[in-house]
């Protein structure tokens, strides 16, 4: 759209300098709306880090590790879901935004949704279908090499992980201690940021060497893999979610 405005092809660096630019300007209201919230109160005496027992350091190792092998599947799309439309299938940079903007305009409904399943179906089964979920739609990626298959599995990929991030998150906090939660949401950052950081890096390699459907098809395994860990460590109550009301 900034291309046909300016009346520049787009192989110049303009068409690209202002979306990046009115993006900048975009997070000015986030920033004012999160300066705009309020604490609801200070943890009590007896929940502070001190006094909360022993460091659930099991639950956050079970939970980092499925969040460390789901990752990957979310790194390669947002990764090289482009380039690979660009590089591998040689489809026009317009059709790479507007593909790439429909999948990111799906997941908005994916992620409103995702409290509706959650009641229905439980956190923890909600975390292990949209991870399966988002395995399966890494597939068309991997073995169909079509601009149309690649944009439904990269709009479900987004959808997917959009539903699942937000699961695993309530569940974690739900399993530890009030006085833990920081801690908690901070190893499931550390376990998504390094498996985010190693697939991008070694997603590279993996193109250069075997090729996208490898990329693909490894990420769908290792997302695959993740939600069976998490149903295995997770799928019976073990006492855990009495820190629920913490």
């Amino acid at each position: 759209m900034f291309a046909a405005a300016l009346g520049v092809p787009l192989d110049h660096p303009a068409p690209y300098r202002y979306p990046l630019l009115l993006a900048a300007v975009l997070l000015v209201p986030a920033v004012l709306a999160m300066l705009a919230t309020r604490d609801t109160g200070e943890v009590p005496a007896e929940q502070a880090v001190g006094g909360a027992g022993p460091a659930p350091v099991a639950l956050m190792a079970l939970v980092g590790l499925s969040m460390a092998l789901r990752v990957p599947g979310e790194a390669a799309a947002r990764t090289f879901f482009n380039v690979y439309l660009d590089a591998g299938l040689q489809a026009p940079t317009a059709l790479i935004g507007a593909l790439s903007a429909a999948g990111q305009l799906v997941a908005v409904p994916a992620a409103l949704v995702t409290p509706l399943l959650m009641a229905r179906w439980g956190i923890s089964r909600t975390y292990v279908w949209a991870t399966l979920a988002m395995a399966l739609c890494l597939l068309p990626l991997a073995l169909i090499p079509h601009w149309s298959a690649a944009g439904l599995g990269f709009a479900g990929v987004i959808s997917a992980s959009s539903m699942a991030f937000p699961a695993i998150v309530v569940y974690a906090m739900m399993i530890v201690p009030a006085a833990w939660r920081p801690t908690m949401s901070a190893a499931i950052e550390l376990a998504a940021g390094v498996s985010f950081l190693l697939a991008s890096l070694g997603g590279g390699y993996l193109i250069a060497y075997l090729g996208y459907p490898s990329l693909f098809l490894t990420s769908a395994i290792l997302a695959a893999a993740g939600a069976v860990a998490f149903w295995v460590c997770f799928r019976r109550p073990r006492g855990e979610l009495a820190h629920a009301s913490a």
